[in-house]
């Protein structure tokens, strides 16, 4: 006969308990159960005594400790002996005490007892006095009750004016001021509230927050309206017409924004046009730049760095042509995309050349291109205008008033340039190519070139402008006639016999010759350099330096003599800051020659070389400062350049904010006549511009820095 195998016949391992005979397998999987004995119960928690259950879990394997029984929520007190046993019960975990008794009436269970065990009513009670009784907030000591018994504030107390709770709807509220009061009425512990009072100025409104408080009167109850509010359209406000009646005092609450107020994105500049409309967009305040327009370059145009900050959305007035395009057939501007945004066509016989009808400067380029006879062409910042043909460039100018000089570094004998009196015929007929012949560059003049009264006196080379961002670099270089000029007469030879009388409108000074020269903005200079002085007449010459702010007054900065073959270097200690320089060369006596040069160079800094506007100045020792622009290198020249209105202020020294318009503030002090003087602590910039906020009345303010 044969059998099977049971569980009988597995040993399981620790923790596992056999099924036993019952079950027929002999597989340790299907024989083994896992017990409690490998369970690990958490903290406050501990195995169940009694035999190892079966099972791997907390509720099955683990009982909890006493410490875990609220014992206070019965009104026990935990057993401190007890909270490590396992326990779930009062009986097991608790301990009752005196906190838990009642007393009869008339008695009560004191701190000092609280804590008892076997509580009854001798261990625990005891008649209750109110000299024992501590008041709580807002009620005080009654002295003709301390003998009573009692254990509350309404027995043993007298309550104060803090405690009482004044009826809003009667249009009462608590006083801060009669907190302290003896009483328990409104008439004597209440004050007539906000929700009473009638404002009565003009203009003014309730105040919604304090309709609750103590308050008879506008400053307190009441809030002035956008009625009385003043919108100044100075600074970009225009009148909110449904804001009238609300409480409030601010421009952002009661007034409209116009487009003076909006600041425009990159690729955008104000619109001027509609400065004085409420608007809050670029679309309605603003004006695309050519920096937000897309060229298409697969119909030949392509980005003019020079254009992306004017205004404009089409190719011809944002784009330069594809030069792969410039041999196309066409006779039309459209068809030959002649229109260049940094060069233009120069009309027909509008373009200066040399005195003599030749272009005033020309080369012959390695490698012939439009791109680098412009970039020859505006090295000189005299020379707007070229021509390009084959690989000869030539150079000229659209501005007529301006004193023409070659480029090269010594002109000898006549051959200097002049500057056109009248327009010179460049060709005869326009065609498509003249957008490569004839074209001008379309910028501002700035010549730092020095230029004399006459295009005869003074033989200059273009200026050379280091940009090496040090602060003492050559400012400017030229040449000047070292001729005898004894009589004021421009020499055109060698001899003093070729002296002419014609002076076109130079004016020596004292009958000496000198040279001017304007920078065009104001710079420092630190010294006068003076090389290749050939001159015949070979006698001790007198020279002088002198610098002007205004071009009206000047005032002599450096003296010395000179002889032939001299090489000078002169240092200005102190640095002289100027616009206009003069260079003066005195004659010695009986001199007759007239032939010479003496090659000048003026050294010094410029980092702040933005021009002075009519309310701004230079800021005090700005002059090392990098930097081009009115914000670094400025300030306004007075405290009315752009006034601001203050708010009211008190007496006293105090910084007064401006109003959320301006983060600009004034340091506001006491007169010894009583009256307030007010000091600008600082400017707040935008777009370069100094902010502007609002009006003052000169009489308020005392301007200084």
């Amino acid at each position: 006969m044969c059998c099977d195998e049971t569980c009988a016949h597995v040993d399981c391992k620790k923790g596992y308990k056999s099924r036993g005979a019952s079950v027929h397998s002999i597989s340790e999987d299907e024989c083994c159960e896992i017990t409690c004995e490998l369970f690990s119960c958490p903290g406050n928690w501990s195995q169940k005594p009694g035999p190892v259950r079966v099972g791997h879990d907390q509720d099955t394997c683990c009982a909890p400790h006493c410490a875990l029984f609220n014992c206070e929520a019965l009104g026990w007190e935990p057993n401190l002996a007890a909270l490590r046993r396992i326990g779930n019960s009062k009986a097991e975990c608790c301990k009752k005490t005196c906190t838990s008794w009642t007393c009869p009436a008339g008695y009560a269970v004191p701190e000092s007892k609280l804590h008892i065990e076997l509580p009854n009513d001798d261990r625990c009670c005891e008649q209750k006095y109110c000299s024992a009784f501590k008041c709580g907030t807002g009620w005080k000591r009654n002295d003709t009750a301390k003998d009573d018994i009692g254990r509350s504030n309404e027995e043993c107390c007298i309550a104060t004016c803090s405690v009482y709770e004044c009826d809003a709807s009667a249009g009462w509220a608590n006083s801060p001021s009669k907190s302290h009061l003896l009483g328990d009425d409104a008439q004597t512990c209440c004050e007539p509230a906000c929700s009473n009072h009638t404002c009565t100025n003009a203009g003014w409104v309730p105040n919604k927050l304090v309709q609750s408080k103590p308050g008879q009167t506008d400053a307190v109850c009441c809030l002035k309206s956008c009625h009385l509010h003043e919108c100044r359209e100075s600074i970009g406000w225009k009148t909110k017409a449904d804001a009238a009646a609300l409480p409030a005092d601010s421009d952002a609450t009661c007034c409209l924004a116009t487009c003076k107020r909006f600041s425009c994105s990159a690729g955008w500049v104000p619109n001027q046009e509609v400065s004085d409309k409420v608007g809050k967009s670029e679309d309605e305040c603003c004006l695309k730049t050519c920096e937000k327009f897309a060229c298409d370059a697969s119909n030949g145009w392509l980005q003019d760095p020079e254009a992306v900050h004017k205004v404009g959305n089409n190719e011809s007035f944002c784009w330069v042509t594809d030069q792969s395009k410039l041999s196309s057939p066409g006779d039309t501007d459209e068809e030959c995309k002649k229109r260049v945004t940094m060069w233009h066509k120069e009309a027909k016989g509008m373009a200066p050349s040399g005195f003599d009808g030749r272009p005033v400067n020309s080369a012959v380029l390695d490698e012939g291109s439009i791109t680098d006879c412009q970039t020859f062409c505006a090295a000189d910042p005299n020379l707007l205008g070229m021509g390009f043909a084959g690989k000869s460039c030539s150079c000229y100018t659209a501005d007529l008033s301006i004193p023409l000089y070659a480029t090269a570094s010594k002109i000898e004998g006549d051959a200097y340039i002049e500057s056109w009196q009248s327009p010179q015929v460049i060709s005869d007929d326009y065609t498509c190519n003249d957008d490569v012949a004839n074209l001008a560059l379309n910028k501002n003049v700035s010549s730092n070139s020095w230029s004399a009264k006459s295009t005869k006196e003074g033989k200059i080379s273009h200026p050379t402008l280091a940009v090496d961002g040090k602060s003492d670099r050559l400012l400017s270089k030229g040449w000047v006639s070292a001729c005898n000029l004894k009589k004021a007469q421009v020499c055109s030879s060698g001899e003093a016999e070729g002296c002419q009388e014609d002076l076109h409108d130079w004016q020596p000074e004292e009958d000496k010759p000198y040279l001017e020269i304007d920078m065009g903005r104001l710079v420092k200079v630190n010294h006068l350099k003076a090389t290749n002085f050939e001159d015949l007449d070979s006698r001790t010459r007198e020279w002088s330096l002198q610098s002007s702010l205004t071009g009206k007054t000047f005032r002599k900065i450096l003296h010395g003599n000179a002889t032939s073959h001299a090489t000078w270097d002169e240092a200005i200690p102190a640095g002289s800051v100027g616009r206009y320089f003069r260079f003066v060369l005195e004659m010695p006596r009986g001199g007759k020659m007239c032939q010479g040069l003496i090659e000048l160079e003026l050294h010094g800094h410029d980092n702040c070389v933005s021009k002075n506007g009519p309310a701004l100045v230079k800021k005090p020792d700005i002059d090392d400062v990098p930097g081009n622009t009115d914000e670094t290198c400025c300030e306004p020249a007075d405290c009315q350049a752009w006034p601001r209105k203050l708010i009211e202020a008190k007496d006293g020294c105090e910084r007064v904010p401006i109003n959320d318009d301006c983060n600009g503030m004034y340091e506001k002090s006491r007169l010894p006549d009583g009256s307030n003087a007010f000091r600008r602590c600082a400017y707040s910039y935008a777009a370069g511009q100094v902010f502007g906020c609002g009006s003052l009345d000169k009489s308020q303010l005392t301007c200084s820095r």
